[in-house]
């Protein structure tokens, strides 16, 4: 067995019946479909691959037929997929390698989804690492961005939320020269892409001046300080937990709210701040927000030091009571707009039959024939929580803390054909 096999987890494939790996017949693919085979015959485990064909230049149907003969030599199941260029509106004429890749991402998807894996490989290595950090230097990307790549990712199928799929990286302490080097010892041959040389690429370009001014002694010193920012990450993260502990969200109403001296606690650095607020829009958003470094500037100021409210990617930060509460612009129209009847505010954003479902273990207190009939937004200030009905004041799931006595809550009234009025806090406000 490899010696690189030897630093594959033998956890990895725990729990596992199936392994998929992506192989194009290049040699990082060649050679990560060769050692997880191994692998996979150590633990009892199946490994299958699967070819994407790109569909994008002349000759890739021959190559496809050598990868076949290569993975069969060596006993390896695989499903072959095309890009139906077609279908997409015609093939890409700029950033190629990008939606080259979201669109074979797509097909290890369908692939992992239809075949029951839960586990895939890809074949990348060290020099794709150094690339990607190159490349996220030029983009001026924060740490998260700088940091390199993990040996394993989890994440959740795009289109089944409930199925998960952690990618695993087993070269990517390898160059490209040892990576060739394990295929010429068992005399598997390989493929080069020609689309490697095209410099109009920018990738392919960082790629050949990494080549040109690093050799690979230089190269593994610059891979492992890389795990430095992984480290530093980890660190960070840390921080957001700790953070995130005394916040809040209400996944109902897409809200977040945080204590507003914990944001401003000396003890805290500005950069865990503004990663804080990014992890607020990106929840929010419910999708991966790109830091704009001018725009979380102003906001942090605004927030920090003006102590004002201010928009930053479709979310709204303003400052209520002692709280932190960030919203969606759209969202917060619901307390935005007056309808101007009886002081009241239109909730035509919220399902009267969803809002009703918060109070079913209300149902019992409901006298013959009364039901549930209308919901109203009760403002800031207007309620005393004296008024909650008990079970509503000692429920920790709709809020961190019950409100105490004496202080006004925001809250949604639901009310009864009967008149009677059960109220639902929607805010930290205390």
């Amino acid at each position: 067995m490899h010696s690189i096999l030897e630093k594959l987890p033998s956890h990895i494939g725990s729990g596992s019946t199936t392994i998929g790996v992506g192989v194009s017949g290049g040699p990082d693919s060649m050679a990560c479909a060769y050692l997880l085979n191994e692998f996979c015959k150590n633990l009892g485990i199946k490994l299958k691959a699967i070819i994407v064909n790109h569909n994008v230049r002349p000759g890739m149907m021959e190559e496809i037929i050598k990868v076949k003969k290569w993975l069969n030599a060596h006993n390896i199941e695989y499903e072959t997929k095309t890009i139906s260029w077609e279908a997409r509106g015609g093939r890409p004429s700029h950033q190629k390698q990008t939606i080259y890749r979201k669109e074979r991402y797509k097909l290890f998807n369908e692939f992992c989804m239809n075949n029951d894996i839960h586990l895939f490989a890809t074949a990348h290595h060290q020099g794709d690492n150094l690339e990607s950090f190159v490349h996220r230097i030029g983009l001026q990307s924060g740490l998260k961005g700088l940091n390199s790549m993990p040996d394993i990712s989890s994440v959740t199928s795009p289109t089944d939320n409930n199925y998960q799929i952690s990618y695993i990286k087993p070269l990517l302490a390898l160059s490209k020269e040892e990576i060739k080097e394990i295929l010429r010892d068992i005399n598997q041959p390989w493929i080069e892409d020609p689309s490697n040389e095209d410099t109009n690429d920018l990738r392919v370009s960082i790629r050949k001046f990494l080549e040109t001014h690093f050799d690979e002694k230089e190269s593994k010193m610059l891979s492992e300080s890389l795990s430095l920012f992984y480290e530093t990450e980890n660190v960070l993260q840390e921080q957001l937990y700790n953070i995130a502990s005394f916040s809040y969200f209400n996944p109902i109403f897409n809200f977040l709210a945080l204590p507003k001296h914990v944001l401003h606690s000396t003890h805290i650095p500005e950069y865990t701040v503004k990663r804080f607020l990014i992890t607020c829009i990106e929840t929010l958003r419910n999708e991966p927000y790109y830091e704009n470094h001018s725009g979380l500037n102003q906001l942090v100021n605004n927030l920090m030091v003006k102590q004002k409210s201010a928009s930053l990617g479709g979310c709204l930060f303003e400052y209520i009571g002692n709280n932190l509460v960030v919203t969606r612009d759209f969202d917060r129209k619901f307390i935005k707009e007056f309808d101007g009847v009886d002081g009241k505010y239109d909730l035509f954003h919220f399902d009267l039959d969803t809002l009703k479902s918060l109070f079913e273990e209300f149902g019992d207190q409901l006298h013959d024939t009364e039901e549930f009939d209308t919901i109203d937004f009760v403002p800031f200030g207007s309620i005393n929580p004296r008024l909650l009905p008990k079970v509503i004041r000692n429920a920790r799931r709709y809020d961190p803390l019950p409100p105490k006595v004496g202080q006004n809550v925001p809250c949604l009234c639901l009310k009864t054909t009967f008149e009677r009025e059960f109220f639902f806090p929607i805010h930290l406000s205390w």
